[in-house]
């Protein structure tokens, strides 16, 4: 009985990753093909406007619009937190110094994007391609990849 239930679970979530496309084990070097207007409407304070540098990030660096939406999102409150708002700093990027301040909103949303992607880095350049594997790396809070995707799944 108990591993009938278990396969039926997995079932139903398997269906509802489907269905939105996002789960914690999604690649993340899945090309998103959201357009910059669409990004607009779910993206709010220091983030309005900004949809269009999400796509550009996408095309210079291979990173998931959405994903890297949904991080800049989670991170700064959708744009409402001090960093984003004085520092255009969306992702809770550190420095030796602290946390690193940014001249342009797009600024700050490539250099999320370079970092991610370095192939020398802790992400990609470690074969973290999922969103579970760059929320160990990224952020002490257990919950990180799942409220990630859960705000990629509100994007749209």
């Amino acid at each position: 009985m108990r591993k009938l239930i278990t396969t039926l679970l997995c079932s139903v979530m398997l269906l509802c990753n489907a269905a939105y496309g996002f789960s914690q084990n999604y690649d993340v070097r899945t090309k998103s093909d959201i357009t910059a207007a669409q990004l607009d409407a779910r993206l709010e304070n220091r983030l309005k406007g900004t949809g269009l540098y999400f796509i550009e990030a996408q095309e210079e660096y291979g990173i998931n619009a959405e994903f890297l939406a949904a991080i800049a999102i989670h991170e700064s409150g959708n744009g409402s937190s001090v960093a984003a708002r004085r520092k255009n700093n969306f992702f809770g990027l550190m420095g030796s110094r602290g946390q690193l301040s940014f001249a342009t909103p797009r600024e700050g949303i490539m250099a999320a994007a370079k970092t991610l992607t370095k192939t020398d880095g802790y992400y990609f350049g470690r074969g973290r391609y999922t969103i579970r594997k760059i929320g160990q790396r990224y952020a002490s809070d257990k919950r990180w990849s799942s409220r990630v995707v859960t705000t990629m799944k509100s994007i749209r």
